[in-house]
């Protein structure tokens, strides 16, 4: 892809979630991060992984912050249909999910703790935060 690309922390789903800005293209990739379709409950629409499937939940709401600030019109997820919209509306929606309570999205509870620490790769740094 032509441009830089910038690379955001946001633990949570794994403690080495990151997302990829193409700031030249609009484009977010947000991995698992912020889903359009959660894998196990089915639901769609913009939301964070279920719980069983992430290793921190809280954490993972937290990371939310960081892809609401990311100037992008184009949201590719790991899982679900492309969002075409700011990440800041994508982001609103998944908050407003949970706090609807919805049985598969509770801030602050942690599932997968028996994952392992994440390694750092010798070639990878971090170029956004």
């Amino acid at each position: 892809m032509p441009g830089r690309l910038v690379v955001h922390h946001v633990p949570g789903h794994t403690p080495g979630s990151i997302a990829v800005h193409a700031p030249e293209r609009g484009v977010l990739f947000t991995g698992d991060a912020l889903v359009t379709q959660d894998m196990a409950s089915l639901a769609r629409g913009p939301r964070v992984m279920d719980r069983s499937l992430t290793y921190d939940t809280r954490l993972a709401f937290e990371s939310l912050a960081v892809l609401e600030r990311i100037n992008a019109r184009l949201i590719l997820p790991g899982h679900g249909e492309p969002w075409h919209g700011s990440p800041a509306q994508a982001v609103a929606i998944a908050r407003d999910r949970a706090d609807k309570k919805q049985p598969t999205h509770q801030p602050g509870h942690t599932r997968m703790r028996h994952m392992p620490a994440p390694t750092r790769h010798r070639s990878f740094e971090r170029i956004g935060t």
